[in-house]
């Protein structure tokens, strides 16, 4: 199998409608992500994997998080796109905020990528800044 590089892997599972991904995520040199994903379920969840990997390229962690948050306000039906290239992008999800079930199909990705964050890249990067070796774990999380 072809799978992208992975200094920071994590897996999403919604076992309610089935919908499984896994990112695979890369820091470079400025500390900016490099997100991939890899994964099957409903083309909700898919669609919103493949936006969310596309709107975090190049994004450092604050703006990455900034990013995530803005998303969960707009699949949720909490705010509307305020009309940036991305957030027009992200208007796609809004609509699912009318089927409560589907939310989380949308918000699987979105999940997964702030565990990843706050979970993986945040806590291995206070554990190398302090010269300890970072242990790399993959950690299964569910949006239910």
């Amino acid at each position: 199998e072809n799978r992208p590089s992975c200094q920071y892997c994590v897996e999403g599972k919604n076992p309610l409608c089935g919908d499984q991904i896994t990112l695979f995520c890369t820091l470079d040199n400025q500390k900016r992500l490099c997100v991939a994903f890899d994964g099957s379920g409903c083309s909700i969840c898919q669609a919103s994997a493949s936006m969310m990997c596309e709107a975090v390229q190049g994004l450092d962690l604050q703006n990455a998080k900034a990013l995530i948050q803005t998303a969960e306000d707009i699949y949720t039906g909490k705010t509307r796109p305020q009309g940036d290239d991305i957030e027009n992008d992200l208007e796609a999800l809004s609509g699912v905020s009318k089927f409560p079930v589907r939310i989380k199909c949308a918000a699987l990705p979105w999940k997964t990528l702030q565990q990843l964050v706050t979970d993986n890249i945040e806590k291995q990067t206070n554990l190398i800044e302090k010269n300890t070796t970072p242990v790399k774990k993959l950690r299964v999380i569910s949006t239910e």
